[in-house]
């Protein structure tokens, strides 16, 4: 069973739909990004997913658009996302995934998959 599948029985069998916020990697500033997760985490988050910004996001819609913009010129990267959750290990509770298009990860990370 993988960790995520395992986080979301965790939270049926506390009786409960499992909590799974979306944020965008490096939105709103790249000071107060590891920030917001620490609250999400510190709250309940059963799993968080961290949206890799994209060049091209119009398929998840105006929200996500909105914030992977500023994410982008603020050029947060694969390295950067991944590095975050390496620094802080056994910091959070939930699970932290990064989730997206899947080009960006084949460009950039294909050795590492």
């Amino acid at each position: 069973m993988s960790f995520l599948e395992q986080k979301i029985r965790d939270a049926h069998t506390a009786g409960r739909t499992a909590l799974i916020p979306f944020v965008t990697a490096g939105f709103p500033t790249l000071d107060t990004f590891w920030g917001i997760i620490e609250e999400l985490d510190a709250n309940g988050a059963d799993v968080i997913e961290i949206g890799v910004p994209f060049s091209d996001p119009v398929a998840d819609g105006p929200v996500v658009e909105d914030a992977s913009r500023p994410a982008l010129e603020q050029r947060v990267c694969l390295n950067w996302i991944m590095d975050g959750p390496r620094q802080r290990a056994g910091h959070f509770n939930a699970g932290i995934v990064p989730t997206g298009s899947l080009y960006p990860f084949l460009h950039y990370w294909p050795e590492r998959l």
